[in-house]
């Protein structure tokens, strides 16, 4: 009888298996995330056709140049506000100079153009400090601004003189053109950034919030636009709509010193460091509409499977699927997960013999839009405290993130695409920090883009050796932010 029966109850379950594949296969073909682009009647911007871009090139290069020529690591930003001020006051522009109270060498440049009564307007904002080098890495000199290869050298090409320069050639033609502005266009060059901002736009909006009226807009760094990534000949502009909050908390652990050759069950290294083991555990994969959004495009450069799952990476199944795999890079890891470093370890033990009484630990944790930096440390101390370990918060902002839909994006990304009309265009999520965080806590509008085209092994030039940006890529940087602040003001004017 049993042997009968097997047959039929074989067939009973092939056919409810296929019921539920098809079931599955129907739902995750249907859960497919709307993806928010522009009009598909993009706005048509009127350009001047005899602009000689040539020419705007050899300015361009003129002024990276000189900018790479004033050596400011992490001081002396001053030297860069008094040159743009010049630059500017030939152009029959004035520019405003700000120092620091406390610190005479921290000056920040603002400049505006337009008129008075104003809504909408835009900073076009930048930093002037630049990192450390190691100028033996360097092929050229790294304070020299040469040109080799098509390209210019020096350290702040990419981060960011370069951009600088692009936003005061947009900013000088746009003066030039005599246009009538509906809107104010500031033009903001800012130190400190590289040590956290605080002397720099911090400062200004705290201590001079009359300088931001009447502007809504801010156009930063934050993302490039990437070529071969993911796959050769691809390209895409990852334009920064959000970015990481910092947590960062000391941790001490106490206990009894002693010989290292008879050591207790528990004391300080030890509890510290099984701690630092599980609070690794909490690092979860975790979507972000920017994350979600960045995920749909790079899956439009590859075939089935792998663009069917990634344009779904919402639904759980999916998630299932590739999470574990998309973590394993350390940049896409980045992005969907509230990333723990331990950025030190220490003790009060100076001897290799000598079990320590104290152990101390940093840690720099990066979380996501959405996640409250005091519930996470609470978290963190719950687990903290089954080792009789202390918590001390040295620092802590939430993510920021800025609104896509809006007239002054869709400007970008229409003339982004004109400009290079095989690219992708994605909000991106930065898992690091910039200036944007402090404009957005007051409720600005922040896009950060420097719109180059540059490869993944040139990122790895931010903050390392040989940095450097080519002459095609500064026109076409200077030519997005030009058209963009063009574009905008035509939509604004109608």
């Amino acid at each position: 009888m049993k042997f009968k029966l097997f047959p039929k109850i074989l067939k009973h379950t092939v056919f409810i298996l296929i019921v539920l594949s098809l079931g599955a296969g129907t739902y995750l073909y249907l859960d497919r995330p709307e993806i928010r682009a522009p009009s598909d009647e993009p706005f048509q911007i009127i350009l001047d056709e005899n602009i000689d871009w040539d020419a705007i090139q050899i300015e361009l290069t003129g002024l990276l140049t000189d900018l790479i020529q004033i050596p400011t690591i992490r001081s002396e930003e001053s030297k860069v506000a008094f040159y743009i001020q010049k630059v500017l006051a030939k152009e029959g522009i004035q520019a405003k100079l700000i120092p620091h109270p406390e610190f005479p060498d921290k000056v920040s440049l603002v400049a505006e153009i337009g008129p008075e009564n104003s809504e909408n307007g835009i900073i076009l904002l930048n930093h002037s400090d630049v990192v450390e080098v190691n100028a033996a890495d360097w092929e050229v000199p790294p304070f020299s601004g040469e040109m080799k290869d098509g390209m210019i050298h020096g350290r702040g090409a990419l981060d960011m003189k370069g951009m600088a320069s692009m936003e005061l050639m947009a900013f000088i033609m746009v003066n030039r053109m005599g246009l009538k502005l509906a809107n104010k266009i500031m033009f903001l060059s800012v130190p400190d950034e590289e040590s956290g901002g605080r002397l720099g736009a911090q400062f200004l909006l705290n201590n001079h919030e009359s300088l931001f009226e009447g502007y809504r807009y801010v156009f930063n760094e934050g993302g490039f636009g990437i070529k071969d990534f993911p796959k050769k000949n691809n390209k895409m502009f990852n334009v920064q709509t959000a970015e990481k909050g910092i947590l960062g908390l000391e941790l001490t652990a106490k206990g009894n010193s002693g010989h290292g050759s008879m050591p207790d069950k528990k004391y300080s290294s030890l509890d510290m460091m099984k701690l630092m083991l599980e609070l690794q555990e909490l690092q979860k994969f975790q979507l972000t509409d920017q994350t979600l959004e960045f995920f749909h495009h790079v899956g439009s450069f590859f075939e089935f499977p792998e663009n069917f799952l990634l344009q779904r990476i919402q639904n759980p199944l999916v998630q299932k699927i590739l999470s574990k795999k998309l973590m394993e890079n350390r940049a896409v890891n980045a992005m969907v997960t509230n990333t723990i470093s331990i950025t030190s370890l220490s003790t009060d033990s100076s001897a290799h013999n000598v079990i320590p009484s104290e152990s101390k630990a940093y840690l720099d944790i990066r979380i996501l839009p959405g996640v409250d930096p005091a519930k996470l440390t609470e978290q963190i101390q719950k687990i903290a405290d089954k080792y009789k370990v202390s918590i001390e918060v040295k620092e802590s902002y939430s993510a920021s993130q800025s609104n896509s839909d809006t007239p002054l994006f869709d400007v970008l990304y229409t003339v982004m695409k004109d400009n290079v009309p095989d690219a992708e265009i994605t909000q991106y999520l930065s898992p690091g920090a910039t200036d944007s965080r402090y404009f957005r806590a007051k409720g600005f509008e922040c896009y950060g883009i420097i719109p180059a085209i540059i490869s993944m092994e040139d990122v790895g030039m931010l903050h390392g050796k040989n940095e450097a940006i080519s002459l095609e890529n500064l026109k076409l940087g200077t030519k997005v932010i030009f058209e963009t602040l063009v574009g905008f003001n035509q939509m604004e004017s109608l």
